[in-house]
């Protein structure tokens, strides 16, 4: 079960008067840590008060997104567009996800073009502050904008938590 569905106040008493047996880790659908609090009664205890004081923040916090500020209008020559091949590994560190490196990034960082080839094609790479790529421009956009001097702007940052990463960006040539 999912508790996005669930109502704040249900899994509040869920977790306070059951969580010392696991319930709330059942309904979050971590079966495995269900268990260990059903075998040591809530991780002995502290686990349980832990995870009631979450839930009772949780019961008081306001879940209500703030409005995206829109995005700049470009200046000059400009085009909105997505990053893609987000789902890979670095290029630059394969240890490191570009997941991780899109989750980083804030509506206004700004991005790094670095021009090179794949199977003889122009490709842009998009690198953030610390040199790390968070993916490519299209294969189509890469080839119209390959000779010309680019800025790169994040615009907004989609997607998290269970869904992947994706990142929308604001070229300016």
């Amino acid at each position: 079960m999912n508790t996005k569905n669930m109502n704040k106040g249900a899994y509040f008493a869920v977790t306070f008067f059951l969580g010392f047996l696991g319930v709330h880790k059942f309904i979050d659908g971590k079966t495995g840590m269900g268990i260990l609090y059903l075998l040591t009664c809530g991780l002995f205890g502290i686990g349980w008060l832990i995870d009631s004081i979450k839930a009772l923040i949780m019961l008081f916090k306001n879940d209500t997104p703030a409005a995206p500020a829109a995005p700049a209008a470009p200046q000059g020559n400009a085009t909105y567009s997505k990053i893609v091949g987000v789902t890979f590994p670095c290029s630059k560190n394969s240890a490191i996800n570009r997941q991780d490196v899109i989750a980083q990034l804030r509506a206004g960082d700004r991005l790094y073009p670095e021009l090179y080839t794949y199977e003889g094609k122009p490709a842009i790479m998009l690198l953030n502050a610390q040199g790390l790529d968070a993916g490519n421009l299209s294969a189509d956009l890469a080839a119209d904008l390959y000779d010309k001097p680019l800025g790169v702007a994040v615009s907004e940052v989609t997607g998290g938590g269970e869904l992947s990463y994706g990142c929308n960006i604001i070229i300016t040539y």
